[in-house]
């Protein structure tokens, strides 16, 4: 290296670190007395531009919510009563040619969607009926009802719990009420554990945090925006701290990956001291977000219909491609398969794949 100024130093690099696309670390190391190694900057290499491999756009149908099998190849889909296409239904449809292979009638509206990490259950919220229906995926049937209790609590949230395909976190609320969240519980089959959070402003998103015992959640419904660390025990689910203003936006939704949280705003999280330590570049979006197979990458998919991604260590994006008419605002993404992914955007569902997804 060549020192030019005081702040400027000329390095020359191996063509070897240039093969793969990826963000090097960069630092600079000075001599003792009074010297050490700097803080690290990344430096992005750029590879070829992202390529679509396949895109696949299903009829308008209306859809709510999706959610990806992780053993077939297969997106479920929920169908409200004000769908355009089989309304109060979820239907499964296959990746590679977006049409309907099978459908669950399901009265109540449904609206949310979680599937268990081993493909075998598929939790479905409904807007209208107070009860949540789980479906056996192998024979693609109803196979047990969970009520959420009374008067009349209704389904915002759920998240399974890894490794554990009969329990999930459910976040209840009432319908028509201000405020309307009535805390997050615990379920194992349909039998609520004792311990609930308290309700009025809970966590309106929240995922757990790489293992059965911690959910992170955020709320925002109210201008308090505050984000929660809940324990998961034997006896249910506990606040464990609660902080307030760590993001400042409404709506907003989490996912966790490599140990931190990510919200849709571009947000990165350190839950351990509940503060933003980073910002995914280009994410200020209102869909959801996916990890990457390994953790690595976030994507999501913005308002014109771009899926777009961020590298989770060092928050640069790796690429983007945009997807053929799926402009006027993304939800619900997904990932499937090798390199696939799929979100809902005016109703239709687009499954794609591409170079950059893993």
């Amino acid at each position: 290296s060549t020192l030019v100024s005081a702040t400027q130093v000329q390095v020359s690099l191996p063509a070897s670190d240039f093969a793969t696309a990826g963000a090097l670390q960069i630092s600079v190391r000075n001599p003792t007395p009074g010297g050490g190694l700097s803080e690290s900057v990344p430096f992005v290499v750029a590879g070829d531009a992202p390529k679509l491999i396949s895109e696949v756009t299903s009829p308008s149908l209306g859809a709510t919510a999706l959610a990806a099998d992780p053993t077939r190849p297969l997106i479920y889909v929920a169908l409200p009563s004000t769908a355009t296409a089989q309304p109060n239904t979820v239907v499964a449809l296959d990746v590679g040619s977006g049409s309907i292979v099978w459908s669950v009638p399901i009265a109540g509206s449904p609206n949310v969607l979680a599937i268990s990490d081993d493909g075998q259950f598929l939790y479905v919220g409904q807007r209208h009926d107070p009860n949540i229906v789980r479906i056996t995926l192998a024979t693609h049937s109803p196979d047990l009802i969970i009520p959420l209790g009374s008067p009349s609590y209704y389904t915002s949230v759920i998240a399974v719990s890894p490794g554990n395909p009969r329990t999930i976190a459910v976040g209840r609320e009432i319908n028509n009420v201000w405020p309307s969240n009535v805390g997050v519980t615990i379920y194992d089959d349909s039998v609520p554990r004792p311990q609930s959070t308290p309700g009025h402003d809970y966590p309106s998103s929240f995922v757990f945090g790489g293992s059965p015992s911690l959910i992170y959640g955020y709320n925002g419904t109210s201008s308090s925006f505050e984000f929660y660390t809940i324990g998961i025990d034997a006896t249910g689910a506990t606040n464990e701290a609660v902080k307030q203003n760590v993001l400042s936006s409404y709506g907003r939704s989490l996912v966790y990956a490599s140990s931190k949280i990510y919200a849709s705003d571009g947000s990165v999280i350190d839950p351990g001291t509940q503060s933003v330590v980073g910002h995914l570049a280009g994410f200020n979006v209102s869909a959801s977000l996916v990890p990457s197979s390994d953790g690595q990458v976030i994507y999501t998919a913005d308002a014109a219909g771009t899926v777009i991604a961020a590298d989770a260590r060092t928050y640069a994006p790796p690429g983007s491609v945009a997807v053929s008419d799926a402009s006027g605002g993304a939800s619900s993404i997904v990932r499937w398969g090798q390199n696939g992914i799929a979100f809902i955007a005016n109703g239709k569902v687009f499954v794609v794949r591409a170079d950059f997804i893993r």
